[in-house]
């Protein structure tokens, strides 16, 4: 599998992994770990933009899911679709930024 596979799969992988985050580690709001992913992606899909997608070109990443029935997990990355994963990303990391001074603990209501 490629980073382009692991980019797709790591939010449904961190929303497993948050509740433990909350749980072990109090102090720090938890909108901070999930503000770093989207940050991250945001900062993966432009390189991609910027590498490949700005001349024209696409990627295409493919693993074998289940391969006696040769079904494979295929990713195809072109212009339309960094767009899109720019402003999902985008605005996605915006939002938790957000939440976090909106939703604090320490804020007096």
């Amino acid at each position: 599998m490629t980073f382009l596979h692991w980019a797709i799969i790591s939010p449904f992988l961190l929303a497993i992994l948050i509740p433990f985050f909350y749980r072990y580690i109090p102090k720090i709001h938890t909108g901070w770990f999930v503000f770093i992913l989207p940050l991250a992606l945001f900062g993966y899909f432009m390189q991609q933009m910027l590498q490949t997608t700005s001349q024209g070109g696409v990627v295409e990443a493919s693993a074998p899911w289940v391969p006696s029935l040769q079904i494979f997990y295929t990713v195809y990355l072109d212009g339309l679709s960094i767009l899109f994963a720019l402003l999902i990303t985008g605005i996605g990391a915006l939002v938790v930024l957000y939440s976090i001074y909106y939703l604090d603990k320490k804020k007096k209501r």
